[in-house]
């Protein structure tokens, strides 16, 4: 009975060992999918700014080659006003001139807003680049560092499986499936000890019998109140 405690606190010191390290490596991926995230949304950020000043960029391109037909259109008309012959002929050319100054002139007005706006969203463009450039070293060496750490936790994890299948190979099935279902059941342990005769896995007082048969060793008995298997400390063996 001795020798199957022995291996059943291994066992469980073993498990509560893997239980720890899976519930870490089970919390890296998404600190690292948040980290990954962070990056792609300042790059998104660059992209939208690029984009911005990219249409901007063609708007004004757009109305310069517009300006540049309106400037031809007025040297054009300005070049048959020299050779209308009738007094409406020439009105009619000379408020259609007037409108085209005004045409350009509304355009010009125009192009000086949008080549301020490319001045605007060029600046934001390189703000956002320097933001993302700085934070993106930063970044990810805390995703390589996280990645490392997963990957140690995987290989520890895969020692200590090995471990345990040694362990309880050497158990009875009948004993290591009762150790199992219990553990599944109470989460945190299925062998604790006695003290005082009181259980430390709920801290239930054990009626007398029942502490005396636990003291004895004879058998692995279990609290009759968390069902938790329960044996005598080393130092309570001589009281």
């Amino acid at each position: 009975m001795r020798e199957d405690l022995e291996r059943l606190l291994e066992l469980q010191k073993i498990d509560v060992a893997l239980a720890e390290a899976t519930w870490e490596a089970e919390a890296l991926p998404p600190r690292i999918a948040e980290l990954e995230g962070q990056l792609t949304s300042a790059d998104a950020l660059v992209t939208e700014a690029e984009e911005s000043m990219q249409q901007a960029t063609k708007d004004r391109l757009r109305l310069e080659g517009d300006l540049r037909d309106q400037g031809a259109k007025l040297e054009d008309l300005k070049a048959k006003q020299l050779v209308i012959k009738t007094n409406e002929e020439y009105a009619a050319l000379t408020h259609e001139i007037e409108f085209m100054r005004k045409t350009i002139s509304e355009t010009e007005d125009v192009v000086l807003k949008m080549l301020e706006d490319v001045d605007v969203k060029t600046a934001e463009l390189e703000e956002r680049k320097k933001a993302a450039d700085g934070a993106r070293g930063e970044v990810e060496n805390q995703i390589a560092e996280l990645k490392g750490e997963l990957e140690k936790l995987r290989e520890y994890v895969m020692v200590r499986n090995d471990e345990r299948t040694r362990v309880a190979m050497h158990l009875d099935d009948k004993l290591l499936l009762r150790y199992e279902r219990i553990l599944s059941s109470k989460g945190d342990s299925a062998v604790v000890p006695l003290v005082d005769d009181v259980c430390t896995g709920c801290y239930k007082r054990l009626p007398p019998q029942a502490a005396i048969e636990v003291k004895r060793g004879n058998r692995l008995a279990e609290c009759d109140s968390c069902g938790r298997i329960l044996y005598r400390k080393e130092s309570d063996e001589d009281e």
